[in-house]
């Protein structure tokens, strides 16, 4: 094979790589938080480089919780649609129980954190556990933008 082969062949195999690169890489750039998924786990707890997006301030992970449960907490401004978002709580298995929404008690259309109310009643079934699941209201339906994150709590006898 002549060295002008080889210099072509590399060439060819240079320009792939290179637009591979950018191919890849143009859905990332400009991107706003709300098109980014959050690297929130799916517990109350969070990493300390990323502070949470939605938090329940009215219990604890783990906690024995009724039917309503009586919930507060903090959630920043575009995890809302309308002030509200939903909440479900659900069993061990993934069963919902009940359902309800969280309701803005300020201004909604901010960035930063916003504190929220709601009332959920639930019918408890057989399970002891489940978790409350704090939803980010998603109007588009774009399955890209959910995110939730879970609560785990037992369910009081």
């Amino acid at each position: 094979m002549s060295n002008q082969t080889k210099f072509i062949i590399f060439l060819v195999i240079a320009a792939i790589v290179v637009y591979g690169f950018f191919a890849f890489d143009i859905p990332y750039r400009n991107t706003d938080i709300d098109e980014v998924p959050s690297t929130v786990p799916s517990t109350t707890s969070t990493s300390s480089a990323m502070a949470p997006r939605v938090s329940v301030d009215s219990l604890t992970s783990g906690a024995a919780i009724a039917s309503p449960v009586s919930l507060s907490g903090k959630a920043v401004g575009p995890w809302y649609f309308e002030a509200s978002f939903p909440i479900q709580i659900v069993d061990i298995a993934g069963k919902v129980l009940g359902q309800g929404h969280a309701e803005a008690q300020g201004d909604w259309m901010v960035e930063g954190l916003v504190p929220w109310k709601a009332t959920v009643a639930f019918t408890r079934g057989t399970s002891t556990q489940g978790f409350i699941r704090l939803e980010k209201d998603n109007p588009s339906g774009d399955p890209a933008r959910d995110e939730h994150v879970d609560v785990p709590v037992a369910f009081q006898k």
